[in-house]
């Protein structure tokens, strides 16, 4: 048995049925777990259980629990007792090292992640600022312009202008927005870009 993602005893080999299993067995397995100690039958603790349960033990912590019904009555010999000892020693040094080459592929995945976001992020910036501020640069030349315009012509023009300058403190703001957590901040709970 290891624990799922929220810490769960789950059987992950083995037939649940034919073993007995059942909710004072799994009290017997997280009693293992938790106090890294074997337990069931064949041992002084938790004795009238069906199976007998050992800790797989890492480097680290327990990261799993080795169940076995046991054909045979009363206590382990000796040589039984190491030799269960020893798989649940190679068993739980096996999950450990699984466990811990997992982290480390979704570290390295995380930050692969992150230095693409901020490529992306620093490439989109540059193109989308320059040619806005190169649109806003003409508008003034056009406003500025030496021919009068049209009133209607003149105001839309001055909406594009304001509209272009709102993209373009958004386009220079948009890493350091994307890069708060969950795109919250104080005064700002809705995550929403404000320009």
């Amino acid at each position: 048995m290891v624990p799922n993602s929220k810490d769960v005893l789950e059987i992950a080999a083995g037939d649940k049925e034919s073993f007995g299993f059942n909710e004072k067995e799994m009290g017997t397995a997280k009693w293992v777990f938790d106090h890294a100690e074997a337990a069931g039958s064949g041992t002084q603790t938790l004795n009238g259980s069906l199976g007998l349960y050992i800790p797989l033990r890492g480097i680290q912590t327990t990261v799993g629990v080795l169940g076995i019904r046991s054909p045979w009555s009363g206590s382990l010999d000796p040589d039984r007792e190491r030799l269960l000892d020893t798989f649940a020693s190679e068993i739980g040094g096996a999950l450990e090292s699984t466990r811990m080459t997992e982290m480390a592929g979704r570290a390295e995945a995380e930050v692969e992640t992150e230095r693409l976001r901020n490529m992306i992020l620093r490439t989109f910036s540059i193109d989308v600022t320059e040619p806005l501020e190169r649109i806003e640069a003409r508008i003034k030349n056009i406003l500025s312009g030496k021919e009068p315009l049209p009133e209607s012509v003149k105001k839309e023009i001055q909406n594009i202008e304001r509209e272009a300058s709102r993209l373009r403190k958004i386009s220079i703001e948009l890493p350091s927005i994307l890069s708060m957590e969950d795109n919250k901040t104080e005064g700002n709970p809705s995550g929403k870009i404000v320009a």
